[in-house]
């Protein structure tokens, strides 16, 4: 299981021209739906305010770790780890942990 957070920066701006203009060549059927999907939704603004602290953080919760573990694992204080999981229920308009992880899968920020 694993977290998408960025693109390297020379495939971004193909990417995104794949992505907005829907185009189908082969180009864009090397990509997979998720990263055309991913990249359409950043583009929307969607995700734009996570950053990779945000992406580490749900990564460790859809592993199962507690929030206190998450803090010792990146090093970080647990209010930190609190402040970051309530910007993910922000950002994907869920409640619990739960629905942020079922959240996540559904729209491709993990796999």
């Amino acid at each position: 299981m694993g977290v998408i957070s960025y693109l390297y920066k020379p495939e971004i701006g193909d990417c995104l021209k794949l992505a907005l203009h829907g185009s189908q060549t082969d180009e864009v059927k090397i990509l997979s739906p998720t990263v055309i999907g991913i990249v359409r939704n950043m583009v929307n603004g969607r995700w734009g305010s996570l950053n990779q602290g945000d992406l580490d953080t749900l990564d460790l919760l859809a592993q199962g770790m507690p929030p206190k573990q998450i803090a010792q694992v990146l090093d970080i204080n647990y209010q930190t780890v609190c402040r970051r999981r309530r910007k993910l229920k922000s950002v994907l308009s869920v409640n619990n942990n739960d629905q942020i992880i079922d959240a996540a899968r559904r729209q491709g920020l993990i796999i």
